[in-house]
């Protein structure tokens, strides 16, 4: 049996699953567990289970520290799972890769210092991401770690757009589009290719949750994306306000403000929740549109508006399209917004739907009728892509030294 244990760390939270690499679309998941980290003041809220077993709960102590709870935990829960199942790798999630990491790789320590520069890129997410690397390195030496970033889907682009028009000088600096949410559109892209069974596929891609990005893919490679050197641009989002014109921060700060207060705004209370003054849950702010709350509705007007510019964006770049797919929170759940979309893109050849879109117990599924444009549902599963992502690896790459992976040496150290 092969394996990997995935590793999605975060800034307020941690998700690990082992999955079975089976070389199904759909692989199955032997354990998974949860950390939430947002109530500190009652510890780390810890939930697992094996396979569909019921969920099981306890509590982190956080007396030492984050670091340390989880050290601790995974220290003690690691031997157990491998009592039960061999680990062949471990794949982890990294937002930013830089212009280093252009693909999943394998990674050692020899790494870690190349990885913990671009922090700075994305330190919400990639410190968490790398301090559990180096923690899991310590503990499991002998089998082999993947870094699997959110950027690599996009490195594809062409160097015509993901150059912003300025100066060399601040161009050598690093400074161009990324794009991120790539392991969910590079999702999006293989399960599409898998139901059209068209590998030349004309796709624009949308993954709407709180945060919302999209892409114009073509036979799997990314052609264009809407975020750019961080994920604040684009789309509007839950609380993150998406492109705007730089001369309203230079504006701003003319005005008073200072860097640390703008940042603030732009990340934590814009988007969603500064347009309608209620919340950054399309669900609640959907609500209160209904209710009669005018804000709430220019919320979701503003949302579509950008989305609908995005999706016409992508299809000019792919001179025509043949899917249009959605994942994410709301692109999955939000039926308003699916039958919004829908009527918008009649003219493109989207044809209603004649009976119920989702089968029960499917991983995706057709909103549209069957015509020469379709849009589509596909489920997120970022722990299983990032699975697929370890098992091409080990396929292809493997490791320089393999192990059955059974061992776990090294105690971690204690930080206060």
């Amino acid at each position: 049996m092969s394996t990997s244990l995935v590793v999605n760390a975060g800034s307020t939270s941690h998700k690990l699953a082992l999955l079975e690499l089976t070389g199904e679309e759909q692989l199955p998941c032997l354990w998974q567990a949860r950390i939430d980290w947002g109530g500190a003041q009652v510890g780390g809220l810890l939930r697992w289970r094996w396979g569909d077993d019921p969920w099981q709960h306890d509590t982190l102590s956080l007396d030492h520290g984050r670091r340390d709870a989880l050290a601790g935990w995974l220290a003690g829960t690691l031997p157990t799972l491998m009592e039960r199942f061999p680990i062949t790798a471990v794949g982890h999630r990294i937002v930013h890769g830089g212009e280093r990491f252009q693909e999943s790789q394998w990674i050692g320590q020899g790494q870690l210092a190349a990885l913990r520069s671009l922090i700075p890129l994305a330190p919400l997410h990639n410190k968490p991401a790398l301090d559990t690397v180096e923690l899991l390195l310590n503990l499991c030496p002998h089998i082999p770690h993947a870094g699997v970033f959110d950027t690599a889907f996009h490195h594809t682009i062409p160097e015509a757009a993901i150059t912003y028009g300025l100066p060399m000088a601040w161009r050598q600096q690093g400074i161009r589009r990324y794009g991120f949410h790539g392991i969910s559109h590079n999702h999006m892209a293989r399960s599409m290719a898998a139901a059209t069974a068209n590998q030349d596929l004309r796709l624009v891609s949308l993954h709407l949750g709180g945060g919302c990005s999209a892409c114009a893919v073509r036979g799997l490679r990314c052609q264009d994306t809407s975020m750019g050197f961080t994920p604040l641009e684009g789309l509007i989002m839950g609380s993150r306000c998406g492109s705007v014109d730089p001369a309203i921060l230079l504006h701003q700060l003319r005005h008073g403000w200072d860097l640390d207060s703008l940042e603030t705004v732009l990340q934590h209370q814009s988007g969603l929740a500064g347009l309608s003054g209620i919340s950054e849950d399309m669900r609640q702010v959907r609500q209160a549109a209904t209710q009669g709350h005018a804000q709430a509705q220019l919320a979701l007007d503003v949302f579509f508006t950008a989305l609908i510019r995005a999706v016409g964006s992508a299809v000019a770049v792919l001179q025509g399209v043949d899917v249009v797919a959605l994942s994410g929170g709301i692109g999955e759940h939000d039926q308003a917004l699916q039958q919004d979309l829908l009527a918008h893109l009649h003219w493109l050849g989207v044809r209603p739907a004649r009976q119920a879109p989702q089968p029960p117990g499917s991983h995706r599924w057709r909103l549209s009728g069957a015509g020469p444009v379709e849009v589509w549902v596909v489920q997120a599963d970022e722990e299983g892509a990032i699975a697929q992502e370890v098992a091409r690896l080990l396929e292809n790459r493997p490791p320089d030294n393999p192990s059955p992976g059974h061992r776990i040496t090294g105690k971690p150290n204690r930080t206060t």
